[in-house]
């Protein structure tokens, strides 16, 4: 898979390789414990966890963590990083939870936006900390009266227009995949 970062910072993130990758559904809660059941010397090892997607989350023990994998409409990367250390040395490791769509979840992140007519909108489907995958192509499909910064990214702006009544646009996302499967999902401001 062709990972593209969305910013400076996650470009940084990905030049380090990517030790596990997991899959999980978009909305679920989970667990990583850095453990090593085989190891004899754990009680000399110390443990830090640090999320490199902006992803909160709980310090279980010192070994562990829990968090909630935030919800998706397109399949998405998001990185943490353990360092261990035993007194001498620091062993980074970094894992990589790849988020899908979960089937029950809807995807809040876009929808029913409200603004004044003229003011700056910006949408994502992306969600925050994630990285894009290049793999992807995204063509959003917008009413005539607003003029996209670009139809064919999967972040846009463009300035809501100006009327005399309360007004609603709707705004539809397709996302294509390198195996030609396609999400439509819409946004709705207002």
């Amino acid at each position: 898979m062709r990972l593209n970062p969305v910013d400076a910072t996650a470009q940084q993130k990905l030049n380090q390789k990517v030790d596990l990758l997991l899959d999980a559904a978009s909305g679920d809660t989970l667990a990583l414990d850095a453990r090593k059941s085989y190891d004899d010397n754990q009680d000399k090892i110390s443990f830090k966890w640090v999320s490199m997607s902006a992803v909160d989350f709980k310090q279980d023990t010192e070994t562990a963590i829990g968090f909630r994998i935030p919800e998706v409409m397109i399949e998405q990367i998001f990185l943490f990083k353990v360092t261990l250390n035993d007194g001498r040395y620091n062993t980074n490791y970094l894992v990589g939870i790849k988020a899908k769509p979960g089937q029950t979840v809807s995807y809040r992140g876009i929808q029913h936006q409200v603004t004044q007519g003229g003011e700056k909108v910006q949408i994502s489907a992306i969600a925050p900390g994630a990285i894009r995958n290049k793999d992807l192509s995204y063509l959003w499909r917008v009413p005539d009266e607003i003029a996209l910064s670009s139809n064919t990214e999967p972040d846009i702006s463009f300035k809501a227009p100006i009327t005399d009544t309360d007004s609603y646009y709707i705004l539809f996302l397709a996302v294509s995949g390198p195996t030609g499967d396609v999400v439509d999902r819409d946004s709705r401001f207002g």
